[in-house]
């Protein structure tokens, strides 16, 4: 199958496979680089970001849900906008895309180390 070709769909495919949904110390960095996204791409201020970026990965994380998460998302970021009617869909899908990457990536990394000591612990049996 092709690639998908928007941010939206690209985010649907990467929270299908989320592997790290319950490390509180993964999701908070998560959300501080998906806020920074936000800051950039919606032109929100750091506490509107922090704000809009953790209410749509937590909704994101609870059930999945990408167009809901991204609907509920663009309604708390409206408020914060300079238009309240330009698009939001495409640039929470951008930053949020970041925030799943870096989960990916900490999941990525656990099974690494977890490999790493079953390998020392068939080594260096205790």
């Amino acid at each position: 199958p092709p690639p998908p070709s928007s941010a939206v769909d690209r985010l649907t495919a990467a929270v299908a496979g989320l592997g790290v949904k319950d490390d509180d110390d993964a999701v908070d960095a998560a959300a501080a680089m998906a806020a920074a996204k936000l800051e950039q791409s919606l032109g929100l201020d750091d506490a509107s970001a922090a704000y809009v970026a953790r209410v749509a990965l937590g909704d994101i994380l609870s059930d999945g849900d990408v167009p809901s998460a991204l609907e509920t998302a663009g309604e708390a970021a409206t408020p914060f906008l300079d238009d309240e009617d330009a698009p939001t869909a495409e640039p929470l899908a951008a930053a949020l895309l970041v925030a799943v990457a870096a989960l990916d990536d900490t999941a990525a990394a656990r099974r690494e180390a977890a490999g790493v000591v079953e390998t020392l612990r068939a080594v260096f049996p205790a």
